[in-house]
């Protein structure tokens, strides 16, 4: 049932495309690893590798994300892969001070390691951007079958630096509602230092930390899955994106 209503949201997105009238499309890939997988206030995971692909035309984007965890807690499978898609519809040429989005994405887990077993789910979103300093934006998202509600805020600043160099700046923070398990509020700041390259390359490496109101880092990791003890939590991100 759940990947039925995916699909039919992706449709009616598709559909909506001729509407808009200007024709643009772009294709994003996106390679990286951390050494910690960390979603929403979260840890998931220690090392890690992600890959991200992404198609957009005319303000609708559809992609997927797959993390694949090679630490001492893998196992040799995807942890956790995303199918997504939105209609932003000034995604390329915002002639509003306020932009808006709405969005559909299946999360599927493949083989987790012991003790972060879950079902695979289906979540919606809207969002708000707004055209100003920081670019600052607010999501709401809702996890179908968790019964769990997520809004997150978030800033972003990029600096241009010397030749084809940059530093980007985020800030991200949110509170988690879900229905059988306790709330939680989170924080996370980042730096990257992006270096770019000719035909849209760019490398990037940077440091990220992450505080959350309860313990949802690890703290050890034993035969029975990872222990959760953790309120703070900090990492590296090395990685490559390309945009044509």
């Amino acid at each position: 049932m759940t990947r039925t209503i995916f699909a039919a949201v992706l449709f009616a997105l598709a559909a909506a495309s001729p509407a808009l009238a200007q024709f643009t499309y772009a294709r994003h890939v996106y390679a990286a690893t951390d050494t910690a997988y960390v979603f929403r206030g979260a840890q998931r995971a220690d090392l890690t590798a992600t890959l991200n692909g992404e198609v957009e035309l005319n303000g609708i984007y559809a992609g997927f994300l797959a993390a694949l965890p090679f630490g001492d807690d893998a196992d040799g499978a995807p942890l956790e892969t995303r199918f997504y898609g939105a209609w932003s519809p000034h995604i390329e040429d915002r002639g509003s001070k306020i932009d808006f989005e709405i969005g559909l994405t299946y999360f599927a887990f493949h083989d987790e390691p012991p003790g972060m077993s879950q079902d695979d789910r289906v979540e919606p979103h809207v969002g708000v951007m707004f055209d100003a300093p920081f670019d600052p934006r607010v999501f709401v998202y809702y996890d179908v079958e968790g019964e769990t509600l997520t809004l997150e805020g978030g800033l972003a600043r990029y600096y241009e630096l010397q030749g084809l160099r940059g530093l980007q700046l985020t800030f991200d923070g949110g509170y988690v509602a879900p229905d059988r398990l306790m709330d939680y509020a989170y924080a996370e700041a980042g730096v990257e230092f992006i270096q770019g390259f000719s035909h849209g390359v760019e490398a990037f490496v940077g440091l990220r930390g992450a505080v959350s109101s309860e313990e949802t880092f690890f703290s050890d990791l034993n035969a029975a899955g990872p222990v959760f003890g953790e309120k703070a939590k900090g990492w590296v991100t090395v990685g490559v994106s390309a945009t044509f």
